[in-house]
């Protein structure tokens, strides 16, 4: 069934037309809702706000603007940033010494597993991890970031920064034991 056709019906209030919605999408959202998340748990509360905010909002979609999945994709990344906003006031900043991080050969990213990468990004402080999934996942501008997390654009951009440093030291640490072909000094 064509998704305009779905959305028009999910708007008259058709209950079969929002389940189909919510099937056919369910598993995206969920996959944005977990960049966000720290567990599952609040993964699966993401989406079901999510979706209360979707049929709450379905009459302010717009097709000529863009695609539902793109529209779906901003509002699942505001209900997962205001869920933590409500819960953390004061964002983690680790402080760090600035030292010289290895770097990585492109070899190493092309092979890590991506729950393995989302692992490690699962791992960094939330502010980071908030910032390095809007701007390197999700395309936000540090305009945007800023914005959207209350925060100075310098905060934004030393953020992204610590936040490629950590998981540049997590990776190294983590898996540089299956790149020993890479000891020329590459990494």
């Amino acid at each position: 069934m064509d998704i305009n056709d779905i959305i028009s019906r999910s708007l008259k209030n058709d209950r079969k037309a929002q389940r189909q919605l919510v099937d056919q999408f369910a598993k995206y959202v969920y996959a944005i809702a977990l960049r966000y998340a720290r567990c599952d748990d609040d993964a699966q509360d993401i989406v079901q706000d999510t979706f209360i905010r979707v049929f709450d909002k379905l009459d302010q979609y717009s097709k000529g603007r863009g695609q539902f999945k793109s529209w779906l994709s901003k509002l699942t990344v505001r209900v997962a940033l205001n869920k933590y906003k409500r819960f953390y006031n004061h964002r983690e900043v680790a402080t760090q010494e600035w030292t010289k991080e290895p770097e990585i050969a492109p070899e190493i990213y092309s092979s890590l597993q991506m729950e393995q990468l989302l692992k490690v990004i699962n791992q960094l402080p939330d502010g980071y991890r908030e910032v390095f999934n809007l701007f390197c996942i999700d395309g936000y501008s540090h305009r945007e970031i800023s914005a959207a997390l209350e925060i100075p654009e310098s905060t934004s951009r030393a953020m992204l920064s610590r936040a490629k440093s950590k998981l540049r030291k997590t990776l190294v640490e983590r898996y540089a034991f299956d790149y020993k072909q890479y000891s020329d000094g590459s990494i």
